[in-house]
């Protein structure tokens, strides 16, 4: 599948942007990973990149039956946009609400009967709310801001222990100290 979707993305000639976007939105059976999410994210910040990733994930959001999670992840990546990317995604979704909106009635089962669709409708919802209340969407903004901000300065400043060998290791039983409000 992923040898099919990279001869589509060189035959298309996708962008750097477009491929990450597809790549988070395949339909393969697992979500798409943080870190793909976050360059992404980092990416909406070009106007030519944010334009290319917000087209490709409509396109995704528009397909239907067996190619469900398509729709399901275009809403992942929209929700994480949300949050973590520039405002002006925000923008872009609140124009196109009326697509997001009319995939609460999004449906499909499975060959197994199950109700794939559901989760679509879900994350409809969820991604909706977010639009329509600026206080949850300033206050899921600013926990996403911190939570990036504990990760990075986790990653640039790890607490290192020594054993009796000598040998440091990540000391994983000590909390994580709160960063002040900056």
């Amino acid at each position: 599948m992923a040898l099919r979707r990279h001869m589509k993305n060189f035959v298309k000639n996708y962008s750097d942007s477009e491929v990450k976007v597809r790549e988070a939105t395949s339909n393969d059976p697992w979500g798409p990973s943080s870190s793909l999410m976050l360059e992404i994210s980092d990416l909406t910040y070009n106007t030519a990149s944010l334009s290319e990733i917000m087209n490709m994930i409509w396109h995704r959001m528009n397909d239907q039956g067996k190619k469900w999670r398509h729709v399901y992840k275009s809403l992942t990546v929209l929700d994480y946009l949300i949050k973590n990317g520039s405002k002006k995604v925000i923008q872009h979704c609140r124009e196109g609400f009326f697509n997001i909106q009319a995939l609460k009635d999004f449906h499909y089962i499975d060959e197994a009967g199950k109700d794939q669709g559901y989760y679509v409708r879900e994350k409809s919802k969820q991604v909706s709310a977010l639009l329509t209340d600026d206080q949850l969407l300033r206050n899921e903004r600013e926990i996403a801001r911190r939570t990036r901000h504990r990760t990075s300065y986790t990653m640039l400043f790890p607490k290192t222990t020594t054993t009796k060998d000598c040998s440091p290791t990540m000391s994983t039983s000590e909390p994580i100290p709160e960063l002040p409000d900056s």
